[in-house]
């Protein structure tokens, strides 16, 4: 199964420990209120930016990512 067949109905997705480097391919879910995404690889602002698109996401769990070890 793919996030192009369940993104339209999608409200929370947890992910967290999965070597995650990019977050490509989160277009197709719309209605995404909340990603945990800890403890993953995402290194760079520009791999947040991207969650930008969507427009129903209030919650999003970075901790344990090099990133979240910049701001901290």
């Amino acid at each position: 199964m793919s996030l192009d067949e369940i993104g339209a109905t999608l409200r929370e997705l947890w992910i967290s420990y999965n070597q995650i480097e990019k977050l490509d391919g989160l277009n197709p879910c719309v209605k995404l209120e909340v990603l945990y995404i800890s403890n993953n690889k995402i290194a760079n602002w520009g791999e947040v930016q991207k969650l930008s698109s969507l427009n129903a996401i209030k919650s999003v769990l970075l901790v344990g990512n090099p990133i979240y070890d910049e701001c901290s």
